[in-house]
């Protein structure tokens, strides 16, 4: 069952986690980054990176991104890379109006 990443994150999920996110292709799996603040007095912003990093996957508001499930257990820590490539997109689309 689908459910937006703000619950995920209210029950104490913490960015870092592998979660897989609902997209229009279906399921992908991904790291889960999230803003630590809320941007420009909206609502705080995520995005799923794709465990790769070949792109996120999936972004916007924690109430819109919809992920199934728990997180996925993993051994490993979030690479650095992820949340520059969460940043780097919510960067582009800033400068395009759809941040």
């Amino acid at each position: 069952m689908a459910q937006p990443v703000a619950e995920l994150l209210g029950a104490g999920v913490q960015p870092g986690s592998v979660v897989v996110a609902q997209t229009s292709t279906g399921p992908v799996a991904g790291w889960l980054v999230a803003e630590e603040t809320q941007a420009d007095a909206g609502e705080r912003r995520c995005a799923v990176v794709g465990l790769e990093g070949e792109s996120v996957v999936a972004a916007g508001p924690v109430s819109e991104v919809m992920v199934s499930g728990s997180p996925m257990p993993t051994n490993d820590v979030m690479p650095r890379w992820a949340p520059a490539l969460a940043g780097a997109f919510w960067g582009s689309s800033a400068g395009e109006g759809r941040a």
